[in-house]
């Protein structure tokens, strides 16, 4: 089960970067090339949190929608058409150019609603490191 790994991954990375009180909420913007449901993410972090500093924090996760093109038949698509596994629904082939804003086809980001005593910047500053 992968999923767990990556959820773990994403705990762990936040908690190495953020400092101060405990983090009320945070945001994962899901690639759909990803190769995980956004229900599945959500879901395993909800136990991979369990223990850890992260154990109060809400977890939202969202599914990256934008447009897709395959650079097969170079028809263009919308993030949710695409077939499970990533490839394209008109011709299977899986050479994908991702849209603009999603740089590789991992996960696509993760927001922090941090606590008064901490700025977004100042984790970014120290996850930039």
């Amino acid at each position: 089960m992968h999923e767990y790994g990556v959820a773990k991954s994403i705990i762990e990375a936040i908690e190495k970067h953020s400092t101060g009180g405990p983090l009320s909420r945070v945001k994962v913007i899901l690639n759909p090339m990803y190769g995980i449901s956004d229900e599945t993410l959500a879901g395993t972090l909800e136990i991979a949190k369990k223990g850890t500093k992260m154990e109060g924090t809400q977890f939202d996760v969202v599914l990256f929608d934008s447009k897709f093109t395959c650079t097969r038949c170079g028809k263009q698509f919308s993030s949710k058409d695409l077939i499970w596994g990533g490839g394209c629904d008109n011709c299977g082939s899986f050479k994908l150019t991702p849209p603009k804003g999603l740089a590789s086809f991992g996960l696509a980001r993760i927001e922090v609603g941090v606590t008064a005593s901490e700025s977004l910047e100042h984790i970014l500053q120290k996850s930039a490191r």
